[in-house]
């Protein structure tokens, strides 16, 4: 069974319930599989009731928590985010791909200011990481090997300017995925589970939004009643799509 991976950060006490959102269903999402929850500075001691879940204590950022994933397993597995709710089971789905999640579509993003390029999201994603490994060295064997053209972290996220002041983002993972490709969720494999984009830090993103009061409004009703919810990721793209770039 392909293992999961969740990096548990929860950076103030109000955030607690949209950063442990995915533990209500967890083993609906993954009901065999095991799971790692990395603790990334974590003071609340409060284990969480499922004998399927092995505990680490990290000091860690996200990216760089994939990248050390990335480098150091052997087998497939899958990152998960903490503001996810699982409808079904998403643990046999199979990939030919060497990495799999959703597709985000290039968008004006209101809280960096600058324009995401299309990626997978890492939200929910599986990853074959010797595979990965491979592609990444194929990839940059393409290259004359001098001190003149250093070659971007296929991982971690770069912001890069372009002509009259504009910017590109190219979020984590987002770089690899422009490197070697990866396999887009299916519309049914979308209706599987919701993601309550960025849960973790909406103290922060929230007062860049154009309508941060109303977007605030909905999270809070989501949170308190997730069935009511279901297919939340279609209005999303409805976002994506007004805010295209």
């Amino acid at each position: 069974m392909t293992p999961v991976h969740i990096l548990l950060t929860i950076r103030k006490p109000e955030l607690y319930t949209a950063s442990t959102l995915v533990f209500e269903t967890l083993r609906v999402g993954f009901p065999t599989a095991q799971v790692t929850v990395y603790r990334n500075r974590i003071n609340d001691a409060r284990p969480l009731e499922d004998a399927g879940i092995e505990y680490r204590e990290i000091d860690t950022i996200h990216h760089e928590w994939i990248e050390s994933l990335l480098a150091t397993e052997e087998a497939p597995f899958w990152i998960l985010d903490t503001d996810v709710h699982f409808w079904e089971s998403v643990e046999g789905w199979q990939f030919t791909e060497p990495m799999a999640g959703r597709l985000i579509p290039q968008f004006f993003d209101e809280y960096s200011n600058c324009i995401d390029q299309p990626r997978l999201h890492t939200a929910l994603m599986w990853l074959d990481p010797v595979t990965l490994r491979n592609k990444v060295k194929e990839y940059r064997a393409q290259f004359p090997k001098h001190g003149f053209n250093h070659l971007a972290n296929l991982v971690h996220p770069i912001c890069l300017p372009i002509r009259r002041g504009r910017t590109l983002f190219y979020d984590t993972l987002s770089l690899m995925y422009h490197a070697v490709g990866g396999q887009p969720f299916t519309t049914p494999q979308l209706d599987a589970f919701e993601h309550m984009n960025f849960g973790t830090i909406s103290d922060l993103v929230l007062p860049r939004l154009k309508d941060g009061p109303e977007f605030a409004r909905r999270r809070a009703a989501f949170l308190a009643c997730p069935g009511a919810f279901r297919g939340t990721w279609r209005s999303q793209e409805e976002y994506y799509a007004r805010h295209r770039a």
